[in-house]
């Protein structure tokens, strides 16, 4: 009996371990995400971007030259000013938009990364690669848009993707 569930445990690794280990990856990223936000402190270039939220009011200042040397996108800095009005303003509610779009990044690189590598092996190492990368981790945890913009990046270049070569042509003109 034991070994009839020792050859269906390893019939089903067999069959499935592809999935099993990019599961694992996928999780271990998000660990390694969550364990930075936990442990992360708040630096000046961060704390001079949150000022600006504590000396405006509204929206509209979003689309003006910041205070304090510092530069963030409209949409970003409007999500933000959303949350940290939910949350009133805690050091976690600064975070969470960099941190919820490097979450969301790690199943699009893998959507990606299936679209352009072929190999099963090559999928798994890039993807090993973008779960442990210093500064994707890094990046998640500081109250800065460099999430976002690779969130973006890759859905945008996803998006593109899909366009057939003839529709491009016709966007053209020609």
């Amino acid at each position: 009996m034991t070994s009839h569930r020792l050859n269906v445990f390893f019939d089903f690794l067999k069959k499935y371990w592809y999935h099993i280990l990019i599961f694992a990856i996928i999780i271990c990223a998000i660990v390694f995400r969550v364990e930075a936000l936990r442990i992360r402190e708040s630096w000046w270039d961060e704390a001079a971007l949150a000022y600006n939220f504590v000396e405006n009011e509204g929206i509209l200042w979003t689309f003006k030259p910041l205070a304090h040397f510092q530069m963030a996108p409209p949409l970003f800095l409007i999500l933000t000013k959303f949350v940290t009005s939910i949350f009133q303003g805690t050091e976690w509610s600064y975070r969470i938009i960099p941190f919820l779009s490097s979450i969301i990044s790690i199943p699009v690189f893998y959507i990606l990364s299936t679209k352009f590598l072929t190999q099963k092996r090559a999928v798994i190492f890039a993807n090993f690669l973008y779960a442990v990368n210093f500064a994707l981790i890094r990046w998640a945890t500081e109250f800065k848009q460099y999430s976002g913009d690779i969130l973006i990046f890759m859905l945008v270049f996803l998006w593109l993707n899909n366009f057939d070569k003839k529709e491009l042509q016709g966007l053209k003109g020609g």
